[in-house]
């Protein structure tokens, strides 16, 4: 169970860099990347890394809970507005982006002996 818990909180944590690194831009020479994109891409990658490590998609699902909760949260106005994920396009890919992507880290089964891989390193294992 400390593995998911654990998971959980590393969804959390990149909900947190994930809405930091949202307006970002890296320059190189005269061309603007959007770090954004990297963010989108990064967490479903750990998700699945999760999966994969715990040899269960819950793993998956641990991440992915740990970054909506947060990400709802900052997403909601509050009196001040919506000052950390403004209503601009980079926002709704980033939101749209993660969110599908994560879904698909959920969804799409593990390959054969990610389970039994997990539970001989002592990981995995949701029986008592």
């Amino acid at each position: 169970y400390l593995g998911f818990g654990l998971l959980f909180v590393v969804g959390l944590v990149s909900a947190m860099f994930g809405v930091a690194l949202v307006p970002l831009r890296l320059r190189l020479g005269g061309v603007a990347l959007p770090v954004g994109l990297l963010v989108v891409v990064a967490i479903p990658v750990i998700a699945r890394a999760g999966a994969w490590v715990m040899g269960a998609r819950l793993g998956a699902g641990c991440v992915a809970l740990g970054w909506a909760l947060p990400t709802i949260a900052f997403v909601i106005a509050g009196p001040g507005g919506d000052v950390l994920l403004p209503d601009v396009t980079r926002t709704w890919i980033y939101l749209l982006g993660t969110a599908l992507l994560l879904v698909l880290a959920v969804a799409l089964p593990l390959p054969r002996g990610a389970r039994e891989l997990a539970e001989s390193h002592g990981l995995g294992s949701l029986e008592p």
